[in-house]
C-alpha cells in the first residue's frame, strides 16, 4: 500500500511537470540543455514532494517491556501491579503477554488479569488466569506467553508447569480495533497466604495497523508542482539573462 500511494502521487507529478514544460519547451531556440535541464529539476522536485506527503508509518509489531518484582510483593498475600504506558496510536490487530521467569508456589492462589486504560473510556480488563478461588496447587516456574490460540489451562498444566505459549480465560480480541496509545497494567493477586514468588519482567506486545501520514488532494498537488515549475523556469530566464 505504501509503494502504491508514493509512486500514484510521483507519476500524477511527473505528468504535470511534463504537461507544463512541454509547451514551453517548443517556444525556446535552445531546446537541449536547458530544457533538460529544467525537466530534471523539476522531476526531482516532484519525486521528493511524492515522497513526503506519501509517506507512512508503520507501529507494528511493537514489544514494550514492564518490571517484575515480588509476588506478592510484601509476605504471602497482596496484589502486586506492574504498568507499561503506549504512545502509539495504531489500532490494534492483535495483543498477547509474556511472564518473563515467573515463579510461584501453588499457582492456584493468584488471579492475574491485564486492564487497558486509554484516559477517556472505561477500562478494560481482560482475565489471565485464576477464577476468584483457591485452585490448583502445582508450581510455576518458568517464561510464560498469554495469547490467542495458546494452549488452555494454564493453571492445571503441569506440577511444574511448563514454559509455554497458553490461552487466557479471556480473548484478547476485546482490544481489536482500539488505539493502542494508554496505559497497560498487569495485576497479579495472591489472595491466599502461605505462597509466594517472583516475576523477573513481563513483556506487553501489540500488533497494530499502518499509521498513514496525511496525503494533500490533487489541487494541493497541482499548486504545489505548478509553483515548483515556475519558479525553476524563472531561475533559467535570469540566468540567461
Amino acid at each position: 500500500m505504501k509503494k502504491r500511494i508514493f509512486y500514484n502521487n510521483y507519476n500524477w507529478l511527473q505528468s504535470l511537470a511534463w504537461s507544463v514544460l512541454i509547451p514551453m519547451d517548443s517556444y525556446r531556440p535552445n531546446r537541449g540543455y536547458a530544457m533538460n535541464h529544467l525537466k530534471q529539476n523539476a522531476l526531482a522536485a516532484a519525486f521528493v514532494v511524492g515522497a513526503t506527503f506519501s509517506s507512512l508509518t508503520s507501529a507494528a509489531p511493537m514489544s514494550y517491556p514492564g518490571t517484575g518484582g515480588a509476588v506478592p510483593p510484601v509476605g504471602t498475600t497482596g496484589l502486586f501491579s506492574s504498568s507499561v504506558t503506549v504512545a502509539d496510536t495504531g489500532a490494534i490487530n492483535d495483543v498477547s503477554i509474556s511472564l518473563n521467569d515467573f515463579s510461584h508456589t501453588w499457582i492456584g492462589d493468584i488471579d492475574a488479569t491485564l486492564v487497558f486504560d486509554d484516559g477517556s473510556n472505561p477500562a478494560i480488563t481482560l482475565a489471565l488466569f485464576g477464577e476468584g478461588v483457591l485452585g490448583p496447587s502445582n508450581d510455576a516456574g518458568g517464561t510464560y506467553a498469554f495469547a490467542d490460540g495458546g494452549t488452555a489451562n494454564f493453571v492445571g498444566a503441569g506440577s511444574l508447569i511448563p514454559s509455554g505459549t497458553y490461552a487466557a480465560l479471556g480473548s484478547f480480541s476485546v482490544f481489536d480495533g482500539l488505539s493502542a496509545a494508554g496505559t497497560w497494567t498487569l495485576n497479579m493477586n495472591d489472595r491466599t497466604g502461605g505462597d509466594s514468588g517472583n516475576l523477573g519482567s513481563w513483556t506487553l506486545n501489540i500488533d497494530m495497523e499502518e499509521v498513514a501520514a496525511p496525503v494533500p488532494a490533487p489541487a494541493t498537488l497541482a499548486l504545489f508542482g505548478l509553483g515548483l515549475v515556475g519558479l525553476g523556469w524563472s531561475r533559467r530566464r535570469k540566468s540567461n539573462g
